[in-house]
């Protein structure tokens, strides 16, 4: 990204009506830890959680297409309770 600082305020100004998150690491240590920021909006897929629940919900067509691809794999995993 050429302006990763415009970047990350735009993506700030998003976040405010629209889903996503934005991270950010300041700690450095040389050889060890960089900076870091990642951030993303309008995901495509919800994941919440609560004590050992969790839930995946599809925001959008693309959502559903990897909530499909991604049942399969839960589908056979004895850790999930319920699909």
């Amino acid at each position: 990204v050429e302006d990763a600082h415009g970047a990350t305020e735009a993506l700030v100004d998003a976040l405010d009506d629209r889903r996503g998150v934005l991270m950010h690491s300041s700690y450095e240590f040389p050889g060890r830890y960089a900076r870091w920021t990642v951030g993303f909006s309008d995901p495509p897929v919800l994941l919440s959680g609560r004590a050992r629940d969790f839930a995946l919900s599809a925001l959008n067509d693309r959502g559903r297409k990897i909530l499909q691809m991604l049942e399969g794999h839960l589908r056979d995993d004895d850790a999930v309770a319920s699909l």
